[in-house]
């Protein structure tokens, strides 16, 4: 089980869903064989007894991501983006912890872009440092043209949070994303860049100098970008997954089905190794 959740009462899990007529417990002994519904948070188990999928992939049964992006209710206007352009001190930024050797293809291809374009790189794999949940490091990000959204996985509809730091409110930064997700299916075009668009880092390195250096073209981007927001933290995108749980167990003669082979539903052929250059 989440750990969010073990904090949740049962009214604030199911009290916003519009079927809200769920009970939650986390007493597995007393309450799980008398349960509609028995939830294992945790890597797929290699036996054939389970119903329903619950992940971030667009075919599981119940989805779940780690973000939300929301319209803004509120644009700014032009002027107060040219301002905010002009102020802007440095090209790129990239949050970083996972230094590990399986990720050296991505360090690598970092380091690539950093011959055509100076990148900052905070965490455990750079020399700047930020608490990456901090509201200064969000607030930080306005100083910079571009944002390295750069996934360590590249695996089926596999996004994280990284990618919405972009959109959080009064951030105006572009995002550069590289990952296993077909970006342009989930996202409208033009409120990022896809680094798979270009046949090497250094092109990539040399589009992104052009654009810092066309304010028209990059304004025009921020002002794509300001139409969408990042969901209010208060409404947490895992809880409403479980809103989606709710309305299937409602519906139990449209969704019954078992998994023979959870284990490779889930592994098989869903993950590739990045794009060498």
């Amino acid at each position: 089980m989440h750990e969010s959740m073990q904090r949740k009462s049962e009214g604030e899990v199911f009290g916003h869903c519009p079927v809200s007529t769920c009970n939650l417990s986390t007493n597995y002994s007393a309450d799980s064989a008398a349960g509609d519904a028995v939830v294992f948070d945790g890597a797929p188990l290699e036996i054939p007894a389970f119903n329903w999928t619950w992940t971030y992939r667009q075919d599981a049964d119940i989805i779940t991501t780690y973000f939300y992006l929301e319209h803004s209710k509120q644009l700014p206007n032009i002027s107060f983006l040219k301002d905010l352009v002009r102020k802007k001190e440095k090209p790129a930024a990239w949050f970083v912890s996972n230094c590990h050797q399986d990720q050296a293809q991505r360090l690598r291809y970092v380091e690539r872009l950093k011959e055509v374009l100076p990148v900052d790189v905070y965490g455990d794999c750079g020399t700047l440092h930020c608490t990456t949940l901090a509201k200064e490091c969000d607030t930080m990000l306005t100083k910079y043209f571009f944002y390295l959204s750069f996934e360590n996985s590249f695996c089926q509809d596999y996004v994280t949070e990284k990618f919405s730091r972009a959109f959080l409110k009064d951030v105006y930064v572009v995002p550069v994303a590289r990952g296993g997700l077909n970006y342009s299916h989930h996202f409208p075009q033009g409120i990022f860049i896809n680094a798979d668009d270009f046949s090497s880092p250094e092109e990539l390195g040399m589009y992104l100098k052009k654009l810092m250096n066309d304010e028209d073209a990059y304004i025009d981007m921020l002002w794509r970008i300001a139409h969408f927001v990042n969901l209010d933290s208060d409404k947490n995108p895992y809880y409403y997954s479980w809103c989606q749980l709710c309305d299937k167990l409602h519906r139990l003669q449209d969704n019954a089905k078992t998994y023979p082979d959870l284990f490779g539903w889930y592994y098989d052929g869903t993950c590739r190794p990045p794009r060498e250059f």
